[in-house]
């Protein structure tokens, strides 16, 4: 498996089994916005936990999206896609997100 403390840049591509995540049968991917499933990018807001905080994630390709998720309830806060406006009245300009920097 791989050490994800996240603290190092990575130069080379995991392969195969390398990442798994081992997220089982309770995972709720499809809350996520858009469709594609080619996660890119996952920031939590510091403090955040399992039940507080936001945490946002991105995803790449046809159907990509930017999505914002509510800890606490569970739910989609916000979503951006190439044809839905988000919160900021705004959609996302090209469906290529390759990282993700979210500002204070």
């Amino acid at each position: 498996m791989a050490n994800f403390n996240f603290t190092q840049l990575r130069t080379e591509t995991p392969v195969g089994t390398e990442v798994n995540f081992d997220f089982g049968s309770n995972a709720e991917i499809n809350i996520l916005a858009g469709n594609s499933n080619i996660i890119t990018a996952i920031w939590a807001e510091p403090g955040a936990g399992r039940s507080t905080g936001k945490m946002h994630v991105t995803s790449y390709g046809t159907g990509a999206a930017f999505s914002v998720l509510d800890l606490a309830t569970k739910i989609l806060y916000d979503r951006y896609t190439i044809s839905v406006k988000g919160r900021a009245d705004e959609t996302l300009v090209q469906e290529d997100t390759e990282d993700l920097v979210v500002g204070s």
